[in-house]
């Protein structure tokens, strides 16, 4: 059999079933005719009336997924899963001494569909196709696994970079509290990568054959889609796309290579409930399937389509690799293009992520003018976890096949049910759809489906961010210009010519202010500055402003370039005229940034005995330099500072910022604000770029008495990040930096 990329293909002996026809020889078609299937048909023309055959009766009594519509999803599963056993039950005491004389054995209950998979002789399958109740009988029939695929090592990490897992990564979502499983070749636990996510014995493993109560791989296939799912670092780098993931594996095929239509059967079967309770809710969220029928391309096979409504109703994610059988049309596969499977298609490592030529191609064959596959993902040279033979934990392989694809998209779809668990798996799916990053032909297509997987854009369309704030200066990646220094970002102070651009403008600051003089005698200020960068032959390159003492600015006064000193300069006049207060400060910017610097004053105003810059006529204390109107305010000293009447009282005992609630909330106190008066406290918030918001007032809270107030939709205020609160009232205000919570 030829090895194809890694695709597990079973083939289903049959004896050439397309165009196949009952010679003049061959035994007559028992009666039941719809009843036996063409497969059982086929085969048992070529057996003897005593032969015995494994098949797999179907009765007509269903329980339909459709009727459980409860929101919950763990009251949904254990109502469905208690009605099917109980059918089960009921139709295996009706039939239990029918099949015992009719001489079957080897009989495995299929509880999930109601069906009874048993080994019984020619003539008694005849004779139970007459018998009312029965709704079908076919073909258990033998199915084979290829080997793996294995390729040269490249640059790891790369399929996952490309997918944009190690983005949500950074956000925190790896995966946490979702169950993915593998129906497979099984699974080595011994693997570092693999050994702390498995969820453990109870319902963790799976073995249809009955031979192995814990997990174990004899070819490495299971293993190796497993790493792609949820493995970790221990190979030195990163393998899987949810590691934070815990994962479950049946043994779908045994040591051989070799299953049963009923092995797969009993495996999905045990996907619904893994720890035979009911009453628990432990059904995987996805599972992965790497394996598909490479006898039936082009056709559509609903062997396991209930299986599929049944997981479908649970809310399980049923991912199927597409196939090897490309690159032609028409290639698609069984059960891959099922409905409700979500088929998955390989593209290459290459620059322009080409569809590989191994992956199947649409059109689907079950459904009229189908997509095939869904999507498509990173499934040529990936590196992932491989056997460990008992004594290498941290063995890797690259491989490559459409098998090492669909994991990837597993993963996926762990990660988004992670952070979004009130979503459907049916939503998430949806999402990865939309947001797939189209190639090939425009929309979606027969060779890349929707697209190639772009987890992060899913994530994003469904309500997350991407935000990170690496050193917890309070700005984001997304504008922060050096997220791993606390000193730069875009609300930092600039150092003169350092060469370093501390606020993120792309600029470093060169501009210096040698000299600015207020003079009080003449009312003027002169104002000298320095830049690297501003232009001499551009009006309004450097911008003074003049900042006065009650806190208002002038208009902006344009700087005029001096070539002989090579420097920028101002003699503005009538500053009286300007403000009825007194400037201290003069502000100048261009393109790089800005500094202000407090003037010089020369000459003082009259009967100012404190010398602090207001005359007796303003100042409330003219013989104290540090009370003056618009000084500095100390909380609680019992002095006037500011000579607003009012010695500052207010405190802000709580100032929090919850982003992901979007709101803030703030506690303040006072002694001097009236709780009978409105806005006797109010609160502005202030952003990042220097906005402040509009004031709101503060309530008061008499059994704790406090002043608080929640302030929602803090997004809406600004697009920059709020930073702090200031709380003011008739004594003052008092600005406190915001609490990240």
């Amino acid at each position: 059999m030829i090895k194809i990329h890694g695709f597990i293909l079973l083939t289903v002996l049959v004896g050439g079933l397309a165009g196949f026809c009952l010679g003049a020889n061959a035994q007559a078609r028992p009666s039941g005719s719809g009843v036996v299937s063409l497969e059982l048909e086929v085969e048992m023309s070529t057996h003897a009336r005593e032969d015995t055959i494994p098949v797999i009766i179907s009765f007509e009594r269903k329980v339909h997924p459709t009727k459980f519509v409860q929101r919950d999803r763990r009251d949904r599963r254990a109502r469905m899963f208690e009605a099917l056993r109980s059918e089960a039950e009921g139709t295996e005491r009706r039939w239990r001494e029918t099949l015992r004389v009719a001489g079957g054995r080897r009989t495995k209950t299929l509880w999930a569909r109601n069906a009874i998979a048993v080994e019984m002789s020619v003539s008694e399958i005849a004779r139970m196709a007459t018998r009312p109740g029965v709704s079908r009988i076919d073909y258990d029939a033998k199915v084979y696994a290829v080997d793996t695929a294995y390729s040269s090592a490249i640059q790891p990490e790369w399929n996952l970079q490309l997918i944009g897992a190690p983005e949500l990564w950074n956000q925190g979502v790896t995966g946490a509290g979702v169950t993915v499983a593998s129906l497979d070749t099984g699974a080595d636990a011994v693997h570092a990568d693999l050994a702390s996510s498995w969820l453990g014995t109870n319902g963790g493993w799976y073995d249809p054959h009955g031979v192995y109560t814990q997990p174990h791989d004899a070819t490495g296939h299971g293993t190796q889609t497993i790493g792609l799912m949820v493995g970790g670092g221990a190979t030195g780098s990163n393998i899987g796309v949810a590691p934070g993931a815990k994962w479950i594996a049946a043994k779908l095929f045994d040591d051989a290579g070799t299953a049963q239509v009923s092995d797969v059967e009993l495996s999905l079967q045990w996907l619904l409930d893994p720890d035979d309770d009911p009453s628990t809710n432990d059904t995987a969220d996805v599972v992965n399937n790497s394996w598909g029928y490479d006898s039936l391309i082009n056709e559509c096979h609903p062997i396991f389509q209930y299986y599929f409504d049944l997981l479908s109703a649970a809310d399980v994610a049923i991912v199927f690799a597409a196939g090897n059988t490309g690159p032609g049309p028409y290639t698609s596969t069984s059960p891959a293009n099922t409905p409700g499977s979500f088929s998955v298609g390989s593209v290459d490592d290459d620059p322009n992520s080409t569809v590989s030529s191994f992956s199947a191609r649409g059109a689907g064959a079950c459904l009229p003018n189908e997509v095939f596959p869904k999507i498509v993902a990173p499934g040529r040279n990936v590196k992932t976890a491989d056997l460990t033979f008992g004594f290498n934990p941290q063995a890797y392989s690259f491989v490559s096949g459409t098998s090492f694809a669909a994991p990837q998209v597993a993963g996926a779809l762990a990660l988004l049910a992670s952070a979004f668990p009130e979503k459907s798996m049916l939503e998430l799916e949806a999402a990865l759809e939309a947001t797939a990053r189209d190639l090939g032909a425009a929309g979606p297509d027969n060779d890349y489906g929707a697209g190639l997987l772009d987890v992060a854009a899913a994530y994003v369309s469904l309500g997350g961010s991407l935000v990170v704030d690496n050193d917890a200066d309070g700005y984001g990646s997304d504008v922060d210009c050096n997220d791993s220094d606390a000193s730069i970002n875009p609300g930092a102070k600039e150092i003169i010519s350092d060469g370093i651009d501390q606020d993120c403008n792309g600029f470093d600051l060169t501009i210096a202010v040698p000299r600015a003089v207020y003079r009080r005698d003449l009312g003027s200020i002169v104002v000298f500055a320095e830049s690297g960068i501003a232009d001499p032959n551009a009006a309004g390159s450097l911008l003074a402003q003049l900042n006065y003492i009650d806190g208002s600015v002038s208009q902006d006064i344009a700087l005029l370039y001096k070539s002989g000193t090579a420097d920028w300069r101002r003699l503005i006049r009538d500053i009286s005229a300007k403000s009825n207060v007194e400037p201290v400060s003069v502000t100048v910017r261009g393109v790089e940034g800005e500094v202000t610097v407090l003037l010089d004053v020369v000459g003082l105003p009259p009967a100012d005995q404190d010398l602090d810059g207001f005359d007796v006529n303003i100042d409330c204390n003219d013989i104290d330099p540090s009370v003056y109107p618009g000084a500095p305010e100390i909380r609680r000293d019992g002095i006037d500072q500011d000579c607003n009447g009012y010695d500052l009282t207010i405190n802000v005992t709580r100032a929090v910022y919850r982003p992901d609630l979007d709101k803030i909330v703030v506690f303040a106190e006072s002694d001097i604000a009236d709780p009978n008066a409105p806005n006797s406290l109010r609160a502005e918030v202030n952003f990042s770029e220097g906005y402040a918001s509009s004031k709101v007032t503060l309530l008061f809270k008499s059994d704790a008495m406090l002043w608080q107030r929640l302030i929602g939709h803090v997004s809406s205020l600004s697009t920059a990040e709020p930073v702090s609160v200031t709380v003011s009232g008739i004594e003052g205000s008092v600005t406190e930096t915001l609490t990240l919570k």
